[in-house]
């Protein structure tokens, strides 16, 4: 009889530790999942804030150029803006004043993990937007002009007639990811969804392809529901297009040109091409900035880049 007292006072105890110890890996399982979780996606949220900032900052650089302090004003800005204090952000140039640098930091209170003897956790993230020259892009639209000074707000005639800067035959057009006049007028309309680099050889689409062009042209003008101008757009205008400069060509017909850079215009709504020699696509000349591949030694043309560099 003393013996099974004793032995159910003994199994009573071990079970208390079994119990004790489930506990703790239970509350460590909670742990790993409630307050691990809370700790990824405040890193997430802070890495959204950091990019952010780092790219308005850059962008300010742009816009006004040596006006370091006032980039750095904009990146703190930008990061309260994504719900981070300004006490908890550390904005600096780096790359000779090409870029914008940007760390926020933040802390998690632990909430299962306490009881492990874990109360808070740091989290940090560092974001740097790069600006330059742009080298490389998407979405530009099938037509080109030969390589100049351009004038900012001057009007530029970018499909031409009669044959213009490339030769007899040609009137500024392009054909990219394939030939003749329907893929033209595709990318008139939506622009050409491959990337363009500088160094890139081209084929002309010759011919003066009237109802392509002013199909793909009114398409365009159609999505444009903000009233937008050459002095007030809004970014992702379908009135402003990203066309490659090239060098001057030197034969006829369907030829292959060199692209030396981009430009940016703003297509005039008001004259439209019409048919046979009033089949002309007319734009102004403007400066912007766009995400892109970005290179130094490529020729300016108004076309600014920010990347995200880290």
């Amino acid at each position: 009889m003393k013996f099974l007292k004793k032995f159910l006072r003994e199994e009573k105890g071990s079970s208390l530790v079994i119990v004790m110890l489930a506990m703790v890996a239970l509350l460590g399982s909670a742990a790993m999942v409630t307050d691990y979780g809370l700790l990824a996606a405040k890193r997430r949220a802070l890495t959204t804030a950091a990019d952010a900032a780092a790219l308005a900052g850059a962008q300010e650089l742009i816009l006004n150029p040596g006006a370091g302090n006032q980039a750095l004003e904009k990146a703190v800005e930008y990061a309260g803006v994504n719900g981070v204090e300004p006490q908890a952000v550390e904005a600096s140039l780096s790359h000779g004043g090409r870029a914008v640098t940007v760390t926020v930091r933040d802390n998690v209170h632990y909430s299962f993990a306490r009881v492990l003897g874990f109360f808070a956790g740091d989290v940090s993230s560092t974001a740097t937007a790069l600006t330059g020259t742009v080298s490389a892009l998407t979405g530009v639209v099938p037509l080109t002009v030969v390589e100049q000074d351009f004038v900012k707000g001057q009007e530029y005639h970018l499909k031409s007639f009669p044959a213009g800067d490339l030769g007899p035959g040609n009137f500024g057009a392009l054909a990219l990811g394939g030939k003749g006049a329907a893929n033209y007028k595709k990318n008139l309309s939506q622009g050409y969804q491959g990337q363009i680099k500088v160094g890139d050889i081209l084929e002309t689409e010759p011919g003066n392809m009237s109802n392509p062009t002013r199909a793909g042209f009114l398409e365009r003008v159609n999505r444009c529901q903000d009233n937008c101008t050459f002095s007030n757009f809004k970014p992702g205008c379908p009135l402003l297009v990203y066309i490659p400069v090239i060098k001057q060509p030197t034969g006829q017909g369907r030829q292959e040109v060199e692209v030396v850079g981009f430009a940016a215009f703003f297509l005039n709504k008001n004259h439209p091409p019409k048919q046979g020699n009033q089949s002309i696509i007319r734009g102004w000349f403007v400066d912007t900035i766009v995400t892109g591949q970005i290179d130094d030694n490529a020729a300016d043309y108004g076309i600014t880049a920010v990347n995200l560099i880290r």
